[in-house]
C-alpha cells in the first residue's frame, strides 16, 4: 500500500463514497489508486467547475428534484430536494451563496404538506425573489407555484386561476414583469395586475401537455 491508496481507504473510512475529479500529471498516482478501493467511487468531470457543481448536487441526504443559480451578485444556488421515503413527505428548500455551505432555509413546502418541486426560478430584476413551481395534487390545497421575496426564507402561493396540476417550467421576461408556467393541464400566463393565472389554452394555444416554455422578446 501507498500514500495514495492510504489516503483514499481513510477517506473511505471517515464516510467519503463518491470523488469528483478533474486531475492532471500530480494526480494520477491517487486515480490510480481508486481503482483499487472498490468502496470509493471515481467520477471524472471536463474541468473543476464541473467537478464542484456535480458534488453540489450530491450533498443532500434527499434526492434532487430541482437546481437553480441567481443571476444577481453572489451567484447563489438554490436547490429543492423530496425525501425518497413515504415516511417523510414534506419538500425542502436549501440556498448557498457564493463562499459559504448550503443551508436549509425551509424545512417543509408546502406548510409540511406534499409538494415535489421541479424547477426553481430566481427573478432576473428583483433579487431575493424566487418562484418555485411543482406538483399540486396531493399537497392538500391544489397549489403548484410558489414566490420567495426573502431569498428562499419564505414562501407564499401563487394559486389564483391555477388547476390541480403539475408545473413542469417556469419562464419569465428579463423585466421580471412577464411570467409564464408550462404545466400538464396547458400553458399559463401570469397576470400581475390581478395576481391571477390565465389559461393561454383558452386565448387559442394548443389544448395538450406543455413540458416547457420560454419567453421570446
Amino acid at each position: 500500500m501507498n500514500g495514495a491508496h492510504s489516503l483514499v481507504r481513510t477517506l473511505v473510512a471517515g464516510g467519503v463514497d463518491t470523488c469528483f475529479m478533474n486531475p492532471g500529471t500530480s494526480e494520477m498516482h491517487f486515480v490510480a489508486a481508486l481503482d483499487g478501493v472498490p468502496d470509493m467511487r471515481g467520477v471524472l468531470a471536463l474541468f473543476e467547475g464541473v467537478a464542484t457543481g456535480a458534488a453540489d448536487g450530491t450533498n443532500f441526504i434527499d434526492p434532487l428534484t430541482a437546481i437553480a443559480v441567481s443571476p444577481h451578485a453572489g451567484n447563489t444556488r438554490y436547490a429543492v430536494a423530496t425525501p425518497a421515503g413515504a415516511n417523510d413527505p414534506s419538500t425542502r428548500f436549501y440556498r448557498r451563496p457564493a463562499a459559504g455551505p448550503w443551508t436549509q432555509t425551509v424545512t417543509a413546502l408546502p406548510n409540511g404538506q406534499y409538494f415535489y418541486g421541479s424547477c426553481v426560478l430566481p427573478d432576473p430584476a428583483t433579487p431575493g425573489r424566487v418562484y418555485l413551481a411543482g406538483s399540486g395534487y396531493g399537497n392538500g390545497n391544489g397549489n403548484s407555484v410558489y414566490v420567495s421575496n426573502d431569498d428562499g426564507v419564505s414562501f407564499q402561493p401563487m394559486a389564483t386561476g391555477l388547476p390541480s396540476t403539475l408545473v413542469t417550467s417556469l419562464a419569465i421576461s428579463a423585466d421580471g414583469q412577464h411570467l409564464f408556467a408550462a404545466a400538464e393541464t396547458g400553458a399559463y400566463y401570469y397576470d400581475r395586475a390581478t395576481s391571477t393565472w390565465v389559461d393561454l389554452v383558452a386565448l387559442g394555444a394548443p389544448n395538450q401537455r406543455y413540458w416547457d416554455v420560454d419567453y421570446v422578446d
